[in-house]
């Protein structure tokens, strides 16, 4: 345990020097939100979904596709 302390102390040190102390609390903050919308993701897999997706639904054309013909210049 008493290794362990120091490693933290000199990673968590080296992220100060390396990032400042104003992008920390920001790359913190996005990694807990990251966290937790994993951890939300990860619990709601066995429950039913509150609302069933819609399946697509294919219309066919009734349209008739016309041929262009092609442009007669006048000489």
């Amino acid at each position: 345990m008493g290794g362990r302390f120091g490693e933290i102390l000199l990673i968590l040190i080296l992220l100060l020097l390396f990032f400042g102390p104003n992008k920390l609390p920001d790359m913190g903050r996005s990694i807990g939100k990251a966290l937790a919308e994993f951890k939300k993701a990860l619990g709601g897999e066995g429950s039913a979904p509150s609302q069933v997706p819609a399946q697509p639904t294919v219309v066919a054309s009734t349209a008739k596709k016309t041929r262009k013909s092609p442009s007669r210049k006048k000489k």
